[in-house]
């Protein structure tokens, strides 16, 4: 009785783990992709790893779709990406002592990036992206 069971369940997993053979993982979406920038975002770093991957993934999405909606959640994603590296950035790492300088330099890269999409929108007329601007930077432009 126990065999039939085992045998279905094991098949359904082999079925299973066929379907995600074709999903890459960040590390090579960063090989694959240079335009991502990967490097400049302290990629081997434990910290902020989510946040991280966030962004990685939804720059990949905008490589096809590069919309102002797109840009505005770029944005979003940079800004909790940059929240964990201003509290990273304070610890002390005891073994990888260039690993501070990498992620100070993570976190200038995601300033400037923040700041360039702002420079990018700055003359749209869409009403979201108006509102995003206003409410986001305070451009009383917008």
């Amino acid at each position: 009785m126990k065999l039939p069971y085992l045998l279905t369940i094991l098949a359904a997993t082999s079925l299973l783990s066929g379907c995600f053979e074709t999903r890459k993982n960040t590390d090579q979406l960063c090989e694959n992709e240079p335009k991502l920038n990967c490097s400049s975002l302290n990629i081997n770093d434990g910290q902020c790893r989510v946040a991280r991957t966030d962004l990685i993934w939804h720059r990949n999405e905008m490589l096809n779709d590069p919309s102002e909606a797109n840009q505005v959640k770029d944005y979003h994603l940079l800004k909790e990406y940059r929240k964990c590296l201003e509290l990273a950035s304070q610890i002390q790492p005891i073994e990888q002592a260039d690993l501070k300088s990498k992620r100070f330099n993570a976190l200038m890269y995601s300033i400037e990036e923040q700041d360039r999409i702002t420079r990018e929108l700055a003359n749209s007329t869409s009403p979201e992206t108006l509102y995003f601007l206003w409410s986001e930077t305070g451009s009383h432009a917008a």
